[in-house]
């Protein structure tokens, strides 16, 4: 069985508007696994709330309907909450990872800039896409495209640029619609014996940090045995100004490596 750890603090925000949970899927045959899904609201943690209640059973229908097509599933989930928040002026971004007991395929579905980090069953290191506009130029170049304005690391609707976002990608924030893309990056990475990984807010990441490095270190610190406390303590203790979250997950208990081996 896996073994997952799931932490959070406040930090130094006036309210904490991250929720992550982690849940077991009952689905027919093959297709139940492990959920993990971490929402990181702003704005308000209205659509990171509504989230975060539903999105354990909307998956579940979903899997169940597609015949074991997480892909599929994940889907029809990102669809359900998208339309859900729509019109909400509070935002949220959604990464979500869904693994099985023994390994073999696993999928990631990111929309947004919560990260998820994975070792692979080869021991190879995958992260999933960042939707942020600071540093994925991809995004950026596309968000202009729909309209968007870029200024000082934010994207702002050029026909009232009252609103800015970070993000090329999330739920809810109604009144930038138009500029944002909706959809989820999904991603299958194959999972063996020793695989771990976390999924976790951005507040694991110091905003004049290198995050590729950051996301590096700190899987590295998973992969030598850290738990979820480890990752928020180590953000606390970096003071990267923000709410902090993580669920860390590994597919045994004895998966971990020996601690000095990476540093």
């Amino acid at each position: 069985m896996p073994v997952i750890t799931v932490s959070s603090a406040q930090g130094p925000r006036s309210a904490q508007e991250d929720r992550v949970i982690a849940a077991t899927i009952r689905a027919a045959g093959r297709a139940g696994g492990h959920l993990i899904a971490l929402f990181d609201g702003h704005r308000g943690a209205e659509v990171a709330q509504r989230a975060s209640e539903t999105a354990v059973g909307l998956f579940q229908d979903a899997l169940n309907r597609r015949s074991d097509d997480p892909a599929g599933a994940f889907g029809d989930l990102f669809a359900a909450l998208v339309e859900g928040s729509r019109r909400r002026l509070a935002g949220s971004t959604a990464s979500l990872f869904f693994f099985r007991d023994g390994g073999g395929p696993a999928w990631a579905a990111s929309l947004g800039d919560s990260p998820i980090a994975t070792v692979d069953g080869g021991g190879h290191f995958v992260f999933a896409a960042g939707h942020n506009v600071r540093y994925n130029l991809r995004e950026r170049s596309a968000a202009t495209a729909r309209g968007a304005i870029y200024s000082d690391g934010y994207i702002f609707d050029g026909r009232d640029p009252q609103t800015g976002l970070q993000m090329s990608r999330s739920l809810g924030d109604g009144d930038l619609d138009a500029i944002l893309d909706r959809r989820p990056e999904i991603q299958v990475v194959t999972l063996g014996p020793r695989s771990a990984g976390f999924v976790g807010s951005d507040g694991l990441l110091g905003p004049m940090e290198d995050h590729q490095a950051t996301l590096t270190r700190l899987l590295q610190r998973v992969q030598a045995g850290a738990e979820a406390d480890d990752l928020v303590s180590d953000a606390l203790e970096r003071s990267t100004g923000d709410n902090v979250s993580a669920a860390v997950w590994r597919l045994s208990a004895t998966s971990r490596t020996n601690p000095t081996a990476h540093w």
